[in-house]
């Protein structure tokens, strides 16, 4: 066999790489530089420089302390197994506290993420920049980018992907999804199915110029044998991707309104579309509107907000690249101006996430009595109930109702459909272990 001579040049790299001299006197000065900068972080802990408050100096040890009396105490009534787990746990949020509370990570990180996003361009694990000063959430990106949800080699990853002492999170949406559809069916209710989906779904050209403005819609691998599972299912389910589009406009141009521009939720004219097409499918299952039921009318308001996304980059009070977003709001009230509120035992139950909730929860940052709910009551013109949880569509949202099935098993009574609402991402990302859904008396 003909061996190939290298270059002159590539061999003489190659006997440097491994004959690289260092001084004794350079490895040790940079030895102990790095043991007194390893050493300095307990030290400064200690004397509470660059501490807001001393009480913070051993917050962290005083919570580790408390999960090992807890843990001994679960040792004596679940077991050694059941302790090991409080005692990973709190060796987890250990060591995020001390993270969170460390002297000077605070400014070293905004100042650090700010220099980051304001020359490069870069965000953090959580929240991406986009085009235009637009901000994507990281999971609503991976949905549209990655694997198929229901491919078998992603839902085993999946459920092996549970912290230690969690439990192994459902991985795969369709075994709770019928549970629940079979449950409702069995109580004379219908479910109708609302996944939401994400901004890069449906203005993926504010997120990468590798698409035209106008780009279809993207989708997860798996949308499509999701959806004809539901089919074939005979789960109702309501398609927002045609509303959302239509919504959309130029990203670049700057009048995209389908979402958000630094949040991860809809714009609050999106959001009275999508409620204008869940009325219209709600409509003929439902009586027609009473004599006694309240007449709700709209008004109109301005708001302004940071957005989910920019509050996730955590930069620096006031030192923010952007300004404040104003959006148009329109609270729902009643005949003598009344703020809307959920009513229990109503035709149509809203369960959701923070889609639901945003321009309704003053703390999401875009208003209150502006929502989802209440958009849908006023298209409907009838009572409807809401139980929605910001975070974990895919668990909390089931859980909240199953919780409050045990207090209140009539819960449920006067129900006649349950509109699920979550976000797409969590098809991909979220919990969607079974719930054991309650029997109904004399069954």
């Amino acid at each position: 066999m003909t061996t190939i001579p290298r270059p002159p040049r590539e061999e003489q790299a190659l006997r440097e790489v491994g004959r690289t001299e260092v001084s004794r006197t350079t490895a040790l000065s940079i030895g102990l530089l790095l043991l007194a900068s390893v050493a300095s972080i307990p030290v400064l802990r200690a004397v509470g420089v660059g501490l807001a408050a001393p009480e913070e100096r051993w917050a962290p040890f005083v919570g580790l302390r408390g999960a090992l009396a807890e843990a001994r105490e679960i040792a004596g009534e679940e077991g050694a197994l059941a302790a090991n787990r409080r005692v990973l746990r709190g060796l987890h949020d250990f060591e995020g506290a001390l993270e969170d509370t460390a002297p000077f990570a605070e400014p070293v990180q905004r100042w650090g993420q700010w220099a980051l996003t304001r020359c490069g361009g870069v965000g953090n694990e959580r929240a991406l920049v986009g085009r235009g000063g637009r901000l994507h959430y990281a999971p609503d990106v991976a949905v549209v980018s990655g694997q198929g949800f229901l491919e078998p080699a992603v839902l085993t990853r999946r459920f092996r992907s549970g912290e230690s002492w969690e439990r192994a999170p459902g991985p795969d949406p369709r075994p709770a999804l019928r549970a629940l559809h079979g449950w409702l069916e069995e109580r004379g209710a219908r479910l109708l199915v609302l996944p939401v989906p994400s901004k890069a779904a449906i203005e993926p050209e504010g997120y990468s110029r590798r698409f035209a403005d106008g780009s279809p819609p993207l989708s997860n691998p798996s949308w499509e044998r999701w959806t004809s599972w539901l089919d074939a299912e005979k789960i109702e389910w309501l398609d927002l991707r045609p509303v959302l589009e239509a919504e959309a406009g130029d990203a670049e141009a700057g009048d995209a309104d389908a979402y958000l521009e630094r949040d991860s939720h809809w714009t609050p004219s999106s959001m009275e579309e999508a409620a204008l097409a869940l009325a219209a499918r709600l409509e003929p299952w439902l009586d027609p509107v009473a004599e006694d039921d309240p007449v709700l009318l709209r008004r109109q308001a301005v708001v302004e907000g940071r957005g989910d996304l920019a509050v996730m980059l955590r930069l620096p009070e006031g030192r923010e690249p952007w300004p404040l977003q104003r959006v148009t709001v329109h609270p729902v009230t009643d005949d003598l101006g009344r703020g809307w509120r959920p009513t229990r035992g109503a035709a149509v139950l809203l369960l959701g996430d923070s889609f639901t909730n945003v321009f309704a929860d003053d703390g999401l940052g875009w208003g209150g009595g502006a929502g989802l709910a209440e958009q849908l009551a006023y298209r409907l013109q009838r009572p409807v109930d809401r139980l929605a949880q910001n975070a974990g569509g895919a668990w909390a949202a089931r859980q909240a109702l199953r919780s409050e099935l045990r207090s209140d098993p009539a819960r449920l009574d006067g129900v006649r459909v349950v509109v699920y609402q979550f976000a797409e991402r969590e098809l991909a990302f979220g919990d969607w272990r079974e719930i054991e859904w309650p029997k109904r008396l004399g069954r």
